[in-house]
Protein backbone atom coordinates (compact mmCIF):
# COMPACT_ATOMS: atom_id res chain seq x y z
CA UNK A 1 0.00 0.00 0.00
CA UNK A 2 1.32 3.66 -0.92
CA UNK A 3 -0.90 6.60 0.03
CA UNK A 4 -1.36 9.87 1.28
CA UNK A 5 -3.23 10.42 4.34
CA UNK A 6 -3.65 13.98 5.15
CA UNK A 7 -6.11 15.92 7.15
CA UNK A 8 -5.77 19.18 9.39
CA UNK A 9 -3.54 20.24 12.35
CA UNK A 10 -5.63 18.67 15.34
CA UNK A 11 -7.71 16.86 12.80
CA UNK A 12 -6.48 13.55 14.62
CA UNK A 13 -4.65 12.52 11.49
CA UNK A 14 -1.11 12.31 13.39
CA UNK A 15 -2.54 9.26 15.66
CA UNK A 16 -4.64 7.87 12.73
CA UNK A 17 -1.01 7.91 10.79
CA UNK A 18 0.60 6.17 14.00
CA UNK A 19 -2.15 3.70 14.41
CA UNK A 20 -2.06 2.57 10.20
CA UNK A 21 1.55 2.53 10.32
CA UNK A 22 1.15 -0.12 13.08
CA UNK A 23 -1.61 -2.07 11.24
CA UNK A 24 -0.35 -2.49 8.62
CA UNK A 25 4.21 -2.63 9.34
CA UNK A 26 4.41 0.86 7.11
CA UNK A 27 6.15 3.57 7.73
CA UNK A 28 4.84 6.92 8.31
CA UNK A 29 6.71 9.61 5.78
CA UNK A 30 6.71 13.39 6.00
CA UNK A 31 8.45 16.05 3.95
CA UNK A 32 9.70 17.49 7.22
CA UNK A 33 11.25 14.72 8.38
CA UNK A 34 12.91 14.12 4.91
CA UNK A 35 14.21 17.01 4.52
CA UNK A 36 15.58 17.09 8.10
CA UNK A 37 17.13 13.39 7.92
CA UNK A 38 19.00 15.39 3.86
CA UNK A 39 19.95 17.81 6.12
CA UNK A 40 21.20 15.91 9.06
CA UNK A 41 23.16 13.58 6.99
CA UNK A 42 24.55 16.47 5.20
CA UNK A 43 23.75 14.93 1.51
CA UNK A 44 24.10 17.44 -1.77
CA UNK A 45 19.93 17.90 -1.09
CA UNK A 46 19.78 18.61 2.57
CA UNK A 47 22.78 21.16 1.38
CA UNK A 48 20.68 22.74 -1.50
CA UNK A 49 18.28 23.15 1.02
CA UNK A 50 19.74 24.46 3.49
CA UNK A 51 21.54 27.12 1.57
CA UNK A 52 18.02 27.86 -0.37
CA UNK A 53 16.49 28.58 3.35
CA UNK A 54 19.86 30.65 4.55
CA UNK A 55 19.58 32.91 2.06
CA UNK A 56 15.39 33.13 2.23
CA UNK A 57 14.51 31.59 -0.59
CA UNK A 58 10.77 29.76 -1.69
CA UNK A 59 11.47 25.90 -1.43
CA UNK A 60 12.32 24.57 -4.90
CA UNK A 61 9.36 21.93 -5.84
CA UNK A 62 12.21 20.15 -7.77
CA UNK A 63 14.17 19.83 -4.75
CA UNK A 64 11.51 18.61 -2.39
CA UNK A 65 10.54 16.22 -4.61
CA UNK A 66 13.74 14.66 -5.06
CA UNK A 67 13.88 14.50 -1.23
CA UNK A 68 11.23 12.71 -1.01
CA UNK A 69 11.80 10.51 -3.94
CA UNK A 70 15.22 9.78 -2.29
CA UNK A 71 12.69 8.99 1.21
CA UNK A 72 11.23 7.04 -0.91
CA UNK A 73 14.13 4.72 -1.92
CA UNK A 74 15.08 3.54 0.87
CA UNK A 75 14.65 -0.28 2.15
CA UNK A 76 11.97 0.54 4.37
CA UNK A 77 9.58 1.47 1.80
CA UNK A 78 9.40 -1.46 -0.27
CA UNK A 79 6.26 -3.09 0.90
CA UNK A 80 4.83 0.33 0.72
CA UNK A 81 4.45 3.42 2.25
CA UNK A 82 1.73 6.12 4.47
CA UNK A 83 2.81 9.62 3.14
CA UNK A 84 1.74 12.08 6.11
CA UNK A 85 0.21 15.37 4.28
CA UNK A 86 -0.61 16.55 0.38
CA UNK A 87 1.98 17.92 -1.30
CA UNK A 88 1.43 21.84 -0.81
CA UNK A 89 1.67 22.56 -4.53
CA UNK A 90 -0.08 21.20 -7.78
CA UNK A 91 3.28 21.10 -8.83
CA UNK A 92 4.89 18.92 -6.19
CA UNK A 93 2.21 16.57 -6.67
CA UNK A 94 3.29 16.09 -10.48
CA UNK A 95 6.68 15.70 -9.76
CA UNK A 96 6.06 12.87 -6.84
CA UNK A 97 3.57 11.29 -9.86
CA UNK A 98 7.49 11.53 -11.97
CA UNK A 99 9.39 10.19 -9.11
CA UNK A 100 7.23 7.45 -8.57
CA UNK A 101 6.94 6.80 -12.40
CA UNK A 102 10.53 6.88 -12.29
CA UNK A 103 10.63 4.19 -9.92
CA UNK A 104 8.16 1.66 -11.33
CA UNK A 105 5.93 2.69 -8.53
CA UNK A 106 2.43 4.54 -8.37
CA UNK A 107 0.15 5.64 -5.14
CA UNK A 108 -2.55 3.39 -4.69
CA UNK A 109 -4.93 5.92 -2.69
CA UNK A 110 -5.15 9.29 -1.15
CA UNK A 111 -6.93 9.63 1.99
CA UNK A 112 -8.37 12.77 3.09
CA UNK A 113 -9.83 13.12 6.90
CA UNK A 114 -12.55 15.68 6.49
CA UNK A 115 -14.05 17.71 9.41
CA UNK A 116 -16.05 21.01 9.62
CA UNK A 117 -14.44 23.94 9.82
CA UNK A 118 -15.80 24.05 13.13
CA UNK A 119 -14.50 21.33 14.69
CA UNK A 120 -10.61 22.42 13.56
CA UNK A 121 -11.02 26.06 15.01
CA UNK A 122 -12.74 24.13 18.73
CA UNK A 123 -9.71 22.06 18.56
CA UNK A 124 -6.88 24.31 17.88
CA UNK A 125 -8.35 26.92 20.86
CA UNK A 126 -8.91 24.24 23.43
CA UNK A 127 -4.88 22.77 22.30
CA UNK A 128 -3.45 26.23 22.94
CA UNK A 129 -3.10 26.98 19.01
CA UNK A 130 -2.19 30.76 19.14
CA UNK A 131 -4.63 33.13 17.76
CA UNK A 132 -8.54 33.95 17.82
CA UNK A 133 -11.16 31.40 16.58
CA UNK A 134 -11.45 34.44 13.95
CA UNK A 135 -7.80 34.11 12.54
CA UNK A 136 -7.84 30.22 13.07
CA UNK A 137 -10.49 30.17 10.70
CA UNK A 138 -9.26 32.19 8.29
CA UNK A 139 -6.37 30.06 8.71
CA UNK A 140 -8.13 26.62 8.25
CA UNK A 141 -10.24 28.69 5.04
CA UNK A 142 -6.49 29.87 3.17
CA UNK A 143 -4.74 26.09 3.76
CA UNK A 144 -8.26 24.82 2.41
CA UNK A 145 -7.79 27.22 -0.68
CA UNK A 146 -4.15 26.35 -1.01
CA UNK A 147 -5.07 22.56 -1.14
CA UNK A 148 -7.88 22.42 -3.54
CA UNK A 149 -5.87 22.36 -7.01
CA UNK A 150 -4.03 19.56 -5.37
CA UNK A 151 -6.96 17.88 -4.81
CA UNK A 152 -8.33 18.17 -7.85
CA UNK A 153 -5.53 17.08 -9.44
CA UNK A 154 -5.97 13.86 -7.40
CA UNK A 155 -9.88 14.23 -8.52
CA UNK A 156 -8.71 14.21 -12.10
CA UNK A 157 -6.11 11.32 -11.50
CA UNK A 158 -8.94 9.41 -9.68
CA UNK A 159 -11.48 9.88 -12.78
CA UNK A 160 -8.69 7.80 -14.50
CA UNK A 161 -8.95 5.19 -12.65
CA UNK A 162 -4.93 6.38 -11.18
CA UNK A 163 -5.70 6.48 -8.00
CA UNK A 164 -8.49 6.02 -5.31
CA UNK A 165 -9.42 9.60 -3.28
CA UNK A 166 -11.50 9.16 -0.28
CA UNK A 167 -12.74 11.58 1.69
CA UNK A 168 -13.62 10.19 5.51
CA UNK A 169 -15.31 12.10 8.70
CA UNK A 170 -12.83 12.62 11.53
CA UNK A 171 -15.65 13.20 13.62
CA UNK A 172 -16.39 10.58 16.82
CA UNK A 173 -13.67 8.47 18.19
CA UNK A 174 -10.48 7.67 17.04
CA UNK A 175 -11.60 4.02 16.84
CA UNK A 176 -14.56 4.81 14.94
CA UNK A 177 -12.28 7.10 12.38
CA UNK A 178 -9.90 4.75 11.80
CA UNK A 179 -12.09 2.17 11.17
CA UNK A 180 -13.62 4.44 8.76
CA UNK A 181 -9.83 5.18 7.17
CA UNK A 182 -9.05 1.72 6.83
CA UNK A 183 -12.30 0.69 5.23
CA UNK A 184 -11.34 3.84 2.73
CA UNK A 185 -7.82 1.63 1.78
CA UNK A 186 -9.37 -1.54 1.17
Amino acid sequence: MRAIVSGHPQSGIATQQRLLSRQLGLPVITIGDAVRAEVDADTAHGRRFTAAADRGEPLDDTLLADILAARLARADTTAGFLLGGLPSTVEQAVLLDQRLAESDTRLDAIVGLALPVDVIVERLVTSGYPGDPHTLRLRIERLESLHAPVLDHYRDRAAQGRVRLRLVSGTGSVDAVFTRIVAALR
